[in-house]
């Protein structure tokens, strides 16, 4: 069984790519080349919750270029099959394209982190929420390393919970 799954947007369907180590699986997608979309499948305890944290748009400074990359991240029941939902997914999206389907309210969505890729500059990742910054990208984006920037998020966002949130009532008074 695979350790690292993904699938590449294709006109009407995902088309997987399975790989034994994240290592692995990065210089597989980077072998596709440019994609609209990519589709991640990560399983284990609370990872929803971890990686809910990933929302939103990731700023790529390369090379002398900008590129804004949209992230979502989804909850998927256990035992859902993950081809079905994909395949729903992208039916869904030509549906609305095509106008047979209204559109979903559009999101407001801010920059959550910045890499800064450049060869001959600095080179750096910094969360715009929490301002953790590191000069490791080899890490991070080769490594999928994310763990320092999912823990200062969760603790930034743990803060503005009050007690009474954490447990909701039981019975409505």
């Amino acid at each position: 069984m695979p350790v690292a799954w993904a699938a590449v947007a294709h006109p009407l369907s995902f088309q997987p790519i399975e790989a034994a180590t994240f290592p692995e699986l990065v210089k597989r997608l980077d072998a596709v080349g440019h994609t609209e979309e990519i589709a991640l499948l990560l399983e284990g305890s609370n990872v929803f919750g971890f990686m809910k944290g990933e929302r939103g748009l990731h700023r790529l400074l390369h090379d002398n270029m900008d590129e804004l990359v949209n992230v979502r991240v989804f909850a998927l029941p256990d035992g859902t099959n993950v081809g079905e939902w994909l395949d729903d997914y992208q039916e869904i999206k030509v549906d609305i394209a095509e106008g047979r389907r209204p559109a979903p309210p559009e999101e407001k969505l801010s920059v959550v982190r910045h890499y800064s890729l450049e060869r001959q500059g600095e080179r750096f990742i910094r969360d715009t929420r929490t301002n953790l910054r590191t000069v490791q990208v080899r890490e991070v984006v080769e490594k999928g390393r994310l763990d320092d920037f999912i823990l200062a998020y969760l603790e930034l966002s743990e803060r503005g919970v009050g007690w009474e949130d954490r447990f909701p009532p039981t019975f409505p008074f």
